[in-house]
């Protein structure tokens, strides 16, 4: 629906400027962008880990940033958690730009862009993996799958039992269903998995392109705090919460939010549900979070929410990612609601501006 939108030329600059100036809407709505990764890209396809991490590159994201800086009201955590807590009401076209997982490119090209716009913003960090050589799981099995010379794949749990195809786009397909499978299993089953995947494939990248895929280290983590990136809590491991059991989550949770106030010296308030669609959570995780303290959390459904009705444990983000046009960025901004899942607020009467 976007794409199809912003083919009709709601993406072309002056309308879209016009409309995002002039929509009484915008002016009471809340929009959080989704980053996850911003890293140079000249040959997409010979990425060696999950493409579909890379939200933009270092080009692409300082143009996005200056056209935030432009058209709306950057906003930090803090002042979202003030009007949580009714303490002040959120200005007009707030925005509020995250990153999830903690990936070091976030540290050395994010950063420094967002420093440079003066535009605030914050990283929910995997613990966990704070100054780890491994990647994520998920980009550990990417790799694997694509760079295998192995022929053929066995994991008959998911349904999965395949001839190894050849190309990378076949790979990456084959990639995207093993991993939308193992979201969906009980975690020590996706952790034995992940590991036998890895065993079957028998590639392990070298030092060099573990590079490509690197948490922030805890140097990164505290430079970043005291330049202005709120560092929040996306658990310790990156687990589906949905999937683990009760001693577990409440672990995940609390020693995530410890581990990252002895970096800081601020404790998160606020949670990155891992994965974070519908089916990740639910009540269980929200009371969960909220015992240990966080005070808000964020999902991965696409979406907006208005600034006087915020749902806290429930805050809908608008994914941004690499293939996304500027047209697309813009009409996304203008008129989210061709962006918004089924619970996201929706003003039809308002479309016009």
């Amino acid at each position: 629906m976007l794409r199809r939108v912003s083919q009709f030329g709601l993406g072309t600059t002056g309308l879209a400027n016009c409309l995002i100036g002039r929509r009484p809407m915008l002016a009471r709505a809340l929009l959080i962008l989704c980053y996850h990764r911003v890293v140079p890209m000249d040959e997409p396809d010979e990425f060696p880990f999950d493409s579909d991490l890379v939200s933009a590159t270092p080009v692409d994201f300082a143009w996005q940033m200056q056209f935030l800086r432009r058209h709306f009201t950057p906003i930090s955590v803090e002042t979202l958690l003030a009007a949580i807590a009714g303490e002040r009401p959120l200005p007009p076209r707030s925005v509020l730009v995250t990153f999830d997982d903690g990936y070091d490119d976030c540290f050395h090209y994010a950063l420094p862009i967002l420093k440079s716009e003066g535009m605030p913003g914050c990283v929910f960090v995997s613990s966990g993996l704070i100054g780890s050589e491994d990647t994520f799981w998920f980009d550990q099995l990417a790799y694997a799958v694509l760079a295998t010379e192995t022929p053929r794949l066995e994991l008959p749990e998911i349904g999965i039992v395949a001839e190894l195809p050849t190309g990378r786009p076949a790979r990456r397909k084959l990639y995207a269903r093993i991993v939308a499978a193992l979201k969906r299993v009980p975690d020590p089953l996706r952790v034995e998995l992940v590991e036998r995947t890895k065993r079957q494939c028998r590639v392990t990248p070298d030092r060099d392109l573990r590079g490509l895929s690197r948490p922030m280290s805890a140097s990164h983590v505290m430079e970043a705090s005291r330049s202005g990136l709120s560092v929040q809590s996306h658990t310790v491991s990156h687990p589906i919460l949905s999937n683990v059991d009760a001693d577990r989550l409440r672990a995940e949770l609390m020693e995530s939010r410890v581990a990252i106030g002895e970096l800081t010296g601020i404790a998160p308030d606020v949670l990155a549900y891992p994965n974070g669609t519908w089916n990740d959570f639910g009540q269980r995780e929200v009371d969960a979070a909220r015992a240990c303290g966080y005070r808000a959390a964020v999902t991965y459904e696409s979406g907006f929410q208005m600034a006087d009705s915020l749902d806290p444990f429930r805050l809908l983000r608008l994914p941004v990612n690499w293939r996304h046009s500027r047209s697309w960025f813009r009409t996304m901004l203008a008129v989210p609601e061709v962006a918004s899942g089924s619970r996201a607020p929706v003003e039809v009467a308002d479309a016009t501006g």
